[in-house]
Parts: C-alpha cells; sequence; structure tokens
C-alpha cells in the first residue's frame, strides 16, 4: 500500500465539482483508492459520494491509500492532481 498526506488548500474545501474530477481520475487505475479523514470512515475514491461524505474543508488533511496494482503510480498521480486541483 502507497499513501500519502495531503492538506486541502481550496476556499471551498473538496467540493462536488474537485470530488467529481477526483473520482473520475481515481478510476482511472485498476488499485483501490481511499480518502481518510481523521474522524471519518475511509471512503472509496472512486465514488463522488462517498469523497462529498467526508465533508473535507480548507485546512484539513486527508490521506490518499492506493493498493493494488500501479499503486506507486496513482499515488504519485493523484497527490500532483490534487496540488493542481486545490
Amino acid at each position: 500500500m502507497t499513501s500519502f498526506h495531503y492538506i486541502v488548500k481550496a476556499v471551498q474545501g473538496l467540493h462536488m465539482r474537485p470530488a467529481g474530477l477526483l473520482a473520475r481520475r481515481a478510476e482511472a487505475y485498476p488499485c483501490k483508492v481511499t480518502l481518510e479523514k481523521e474522524g471519518k470512515a475511509p471512503a472509496n475514491a472512486k465514488s463522488v459520494f462517498g469523497i462529498m461524505g467526508l465533508s473535507v474543508r480548507q485546512g484539513e488533511q486527508i490521506t490518499v491509500c492506493c493498493d493494488g496494482e500501479c499503486e506507486a503510480q496513482a499515488a504519485r498521480e493523484l497527490e500532483d492532481f490534487l496540488q493542481e486541483l486545490l
């Protein structure tokens, strides 16, 4: 399993539009991709509703975990994607 932490910088947090873009990007990888936020159960990063259920706000830290085939590539590219997006 490969994981990384990311602090959301966007003023609106991880709202519907970026959640949809993130889910679509995560679907491109064959590995399991989950998002974790302190105090919440892990969410499937390939599901917009799962991501939205975390209610991530500006300044909060999320952990992205990739497990399975191409996990290192997925983690690296998703981290770059989040830095551009949020």
